[in-house]
């Protein structure tokens, strides 16, 4: 995982197309969590919209770093459920 300090935050990608995909990761801001996805070549296309997580919310390695689909999201939202 990146070593890039912050809050986690959960970045959602849409087009006109519809939902693109969803990348969780670090940043201080939304516009630093985007760069530091681009960074490691998650670039989704569309619109993003960011939420932080709660400070102190760590969520779980398996979906961060990396681009979900809406099946992965969906299981996200089980795991935090939970």
């Amino acid at each position: 995982m990146n070593s890039v300090g912050g809050l986690w935050w959960w970045l959602s990608y849409a087009d006109d197309d519809g939902f693109n995909g969803a990348i969780i990761c670090k940043g201080n801001d939304l516009i630093d969590a985007v760069t530091q996805c681009k960074r490691m070549g998650l670039d989704l296309r569309g619109q993003v919209v960011g939420v932080p997580f709660p400070s102190g919310l760590t969520p779980p390695s398996m979906f961060v770093e990396r681009i979900l689909s809406k099946p992965e999201c969906h299981a996200f939202d089980e795991v935090m459920s939970a």
